[in-house]
């Protein structure tokens, strides 16, 4: 294999690559207009209960305007006494320190 033919073969993988993360990119901005705008609750959080992202419908629904605010509690803070058993038992033992369990 000749050089230009390394080359070659380099610039077509490179924009493969390319083209790769730009779709991704774009499913990444379809995903991300889907979860702000819907109205169900939308929630990531970290396993010891932190939020990482909450949608607008999840701020409002917990009273909050902005992720800082919600921060300052755990997810499974928020979860009623009735429920923790079975939010423990599907999350698993990660939850357990945090809701006392």
């Amino acid at each position: 294999m000749t050089s230009s033919d390394e080359i070659a073969e380099l610039t077509v993988s490179f924009n493969d690559s390319v083209q790769c993360i730009a779709q991704q990119h774009a499913e990444l901005i379809r995903f991300k207009a889907v979860l702000e705008h819907s109205q169900d609750a939308v929630g990531i959080h970290s396993i010891d209960g932190t939020p990482i992202y909450v949608n607008p419908a999840c701020l409002a629904l917990c009273g909050y305007t902005s992720l800082e605010q919600m921060a300052a509690e755990t997810f499974f803070q928020h979860i009623h006494a009735e429920d923790q058993r079975r939010v423990e038992q599907e999350f698993g033992p990660s939850c357990r320190a945090v809701i006392g369990r």
